[in-house]
């Protein structure tokens, strides 16, 4: 059975990105310059096909207009999707981005984590159960033969899961680590066997016109302390 690639990308920017607000699993919108990201990233994709695309649940991910801004990672996965029109969306609570609790909504004023926050281990560990419940089926008994899969989530929930799969599935992940921009594509390939490797990190090469506008630090990343 052929390989599968798989599409890990985040959400446009929002007002709270540029703000340094943490969002954690608030629903928030994308800001102008996020829904020129997603545009501008669904033109980036508009030769790839998907077999099926995913997207976390809360708005800064889905619609571009066709929701009405109902829901930020839908708002991002729908810009894609309006030029593959074939592809249907299924959002998932699953892929929502690290609850932070009480500093949701907030600047942190520290590096610590109010005791109600998802700790790191178990967004980790959501992600890889997440991964093994969705995407490695498809290399099965429910496989797409050449298959490419969208799957648009939060900076800390990408970045945990490649950290998550470098550690615990031992997939090559290479030097793949660190921050996810807005919408910056990472590309893993999964194997029939179960083996998986990293292709690409956050790339945002769709965005050269515009990089020196790019929001570089994400305050609901992952290497902010557990």
């Amino acid at each position: 059975m052929p390989s599968i690639l798989v599409y890990l990308v985040r959400h446009g920017e929002t007002e709270e990105n540029r703000q340094h607000i943490i969002q954690g699993q608030l629903n928030t919108q994308l800001n102008e310059t996020g829904r020129d990201q997603a545009r501008r990233l669904a033109v980036g994709l508009r030769d790839t096909e998907f077999a099926r695309a995913y997207s976390s649940d809360l708005t800064r991910a889905v619609d571009i207009d066709l929701l009405k801004a109902s829901d930020w990672c839908k708002q991002t996965a729908q810009a894609v999707l309006k030029l593959h029109p074939g592809t249907p969306l299924v959002p998932q609570k699953a892929l929502r981005e690290r609850y932070f609790g009480a500093l949701q909504g907030k600047v942190r004023t520290s590096r610590d984590n109010p005791p109600d926050a998802e700790l790191l281990d178990d967004l980790v560990n959501r992600s890889l159960t997440w991964w093994d419940a969705t995407i490695v089926p498809l290399t099965g008994a429910e496989s797409i033969p050449g298959a490419r899969i969208l799957v648009v989530s939060h900076g800390g929930f990408i970045a945990g899961l490649i950290q998550g799969m470098g550690r615990k599935k031992e997939y090559d992940i290479g030097k793949a680590g660190g921050r996810i921009l807005n919408t910056g594509i990472t590309i893993l390939k999964l194997e029939p066997g179960g083996s998986g490797s990293v292709l690409q990190y956050s790339n945002v090469d769709h965005l050269q016109e515009v990089k020196g506008d790019v929001v570089e630090t994400n305050v609901d990343d992952v290497d902010i302390k557990a």
